[in-house]
C-alpha cells in the first residue's frame, strides 16, 4: 500500500488491540492465526506497548469482520475499552473539571498512542462537532478502524460522565452495513453514512458540564508525569499538515498559506520544515486527495461531481486532469 509522504508507516500502541484475543475466540476465530496473516508480532495480544503498524491493524480488523461476517466488528472491539487503554492520558483526563478540558487534554496527545489519529473539536454556540481525521489509504479497512477509533472515543467521554455524554448525531465516511444493531446500541442515535466527516455532534452545554469524578489538584500533579511521559514532543509538522488538508480540502481552502496560517507560521518556513522531512505540501495534498478518492469511489453514493468538490476541485474538468496526472505518474 502506499505509505505516507515522508515514506514512514504510521504506528500504534498494540493496546489498541486490547481484548482482540477474547472477542476473536468468541466469533469462532484463532486469533493466532489471524494476527500472524496480518503480519503482526504475537506479543501485540499480551503487551500493550508494542508500536505496531496501522495498516496491519486495519488488514486485520477487515479479515476478522469478513471471516466472522460482523461488519461491527470494529464496534464489538470497542466496547472493550476503557481509559485505561490511554495510560496516564486517560488518569489526567478524568480528572479534569468539564468534558471540554479533557477533551482538550486527550487531543494534543492522542497521536502518542496512534500517529494515524487526531481528534478536534468545533465548537459554535448550541452544537460542537467532535471530529477524528484518520490517516489511512486502504478503503477497504477504513469503515474496521473509523468504527472502532469514534465508538472508543465515544465510550470514553461516556465514562468520563458517569454516562451522560450522548451524540446527537454520529457521522461516518464510509458506505452503511447492511445492520445497524450494534451502533444504536453503542452511540444511542442511529448513524449516519458517506458524510464528508467522522465524527459526532453533540450539544455544546455538554461540552462544559462538570465531570463528577474530577479532581483539579490531582490533575496538575497527574499532568507532570504526562509531560515526562510524552518527552515533551513537538508536533510533527507532517502530521499537522496532513490533519489540516484532510479538514480543508471539501472548503476548497487547502492551499500551504491557509495552513501555514493555522499552524501559526508562514509558508516559507512551514516549507522548509516539509523539506527538511523529506516532502512537501504538493505531496501531502496529493496523498490525502488519493486517499480520500478511493473512499468516496468505493462508496458509490456520490458522483464525480461532488468528489471532485470534497477534493477542493472547483470544476470536474480540473479533477479529472488532477487524477489522470495521478495515473500517469504511478
Amino acid at each position: 500500500m502506499p505509505q505516507t509522504p515522508s515514506n514512514r508507516v504510521p504506528q500504534t500502541r498494540s493496546a489498541a488491540l486490547s481484548g482482540y484475543a477474547d472477542l476473536a475466540r468468541t466469533l469462532g476465530l484463532d486469533p493466532v492465526r489471524m494476527v500472524t496473516a496480518a503480519g503482526l508480532p504475537l506479543g501485540c495480544l499480551v503487551d500493550p506497548d508494542l508500536r505496531i503498524p496501522v495498516p496491519q491493524v486495519g488488514r486485520l480488523l477487515a479479515a476478522s469482520a469478513a471471516r466472522t461476517n460482523r461488519p461491527d466488528f470494529g464496534l464489538l472491539l470497542a466496547e472493550k475499552r476503557s481509559l485505561a487503554n490511554l495510560g496516564p492520558l486517560g488518569l489526567v483526563a478524568r480528572e479534569q473539571p468539564t468534558m471540554r478540558q479533557a477533551i482538550d487534554v486527550l487531543a494534543p496527545s492522542i497521536s502518542m498512542h496512534n500517529e494515524a489519529l487526531s481528534l478536534q473539536i468545533e465548537s459554535a454556540s448550541d452544537v460542537s462537532i467532535l471530529r477524528i481525521v484518520l490517516q489511512h489509504d486502504e478503503p477497504a479497512q477504513m469503515a474496521q478502524l473509523s468504527e472502532l477509533a469514534l465508538a472508543a472515543m465515544t465510550r470514553m467521554l461516556r465514562r468520563l460522565s458517569d454516562g451522560a455524554f450522548m451524540p446527537e448525531s454520529v457521522h461516518f465516511m464510509h458506505r452503511a452495513p447492511p445492520d445497524l444493531v450494534t451502533h444504536r446500541h453503542l452511540f444511542g442515535v442511529t448513524p449516519v453514512f458517506s458524510q464528508d466527516f467522522i465524527g459526532v455532534v453533540v450539544a455544546t452545554r455538554q461540552l462544559d458540564s462538570a465531570l463528577p469524578q474530577a479532581d483539579p489538584l490531582a490533575a496538575v500533579q497527574l499532568a507532570r508525569h504526562l509531560t515526562v511521559w510524552t518527552g515533551n514532543q513537538r508536533r510533527d509538522p507532517v502530521r499537522a499538515t496532513q490533519e489540516l488538508v484532510t479538514l480543508l480540502l471539501p472548503t476548497g481552502h487547502a492551499t500551504i498559506a491557509r495552513v501555514a496560517s493555522d499552524l501559526g507560521t508562514n509558508r516559507r518556513t512551514l516549507h522548509r520544515q516539509l523539506a527538511a522531512r523529506g516532502t512537501s505540501f504538493t505531496a501531502i495534498l496529493d496523498a490525502s486527495r488519493r486517499a480520500l478518492v478511493d473512499t468516496y469511489i468505493a462508496d458509490g453514493s456520490r458522483s464525480l461531481s461532488d468528489i471532485a468538490g470534497l477534493l477542493g476541485y472547483a470544476s470536474l474538468s480540473a479533477f479529472s486532469r488532477w487524477r489522470h496526472r495521478q495515473t500517469h505518474d504511478d
